[in-house]
């Protein structure tokens, strides 16, 4: 049985390993990858992108998660950090507020803050 999950682990991380040139191929091409998180409005996604300024080479991450959710209000805290392998990147945090008067209707961004979401 340890066989068999220890084989299992090796194929995963061969095609891992084995992904990533078509990964730096799309990127390369693209600029970003855009991933729509559960339970955030479509603005706030998950996001991967290239970074590719004069003094500064690599990856940006972003990445939303929700705090606090009512009915009416939902606050977003979303997390950037940076993977440069030229210059440096600092990473930073800020808080999103959305509002809606009813359940059907669309999140409206209404507050947008520098760190940590404290309502």
């Amino acid at each position: 049985m340890f066989a068999t999950a220890r084989l299992g682990l090796y194929v995963l991380i061969w095609v891992i390993l084995m992904s990533l040139p078509v990964f730096f191929v799309v990127m390369a091409m693209v600029g970003e990858f855009r991933f729509t998180a559960l339970g955030v409005p479509t603005q706030d996604v998950v996001r991967i992108w290239l970074v590719k300024e004069p003094n500064e080479r690599g990856f940006g991450f972003s990445v939303p998660r929700v705090v606090s959710k009512t009915e009416h209000e939902l606050y977003v805290q979303t997390n950037v950090s940076y993977l440069l392998w030229e210059g440096v990147g600092e990473s930073i945090s800020y808080c999103v507020g959305h509002a809606r008067d009813h359940v059907n209707d669309d999140w409206v961004q209404f507050k947008m803050s520098e760190g940590v979401c404290n309502q």
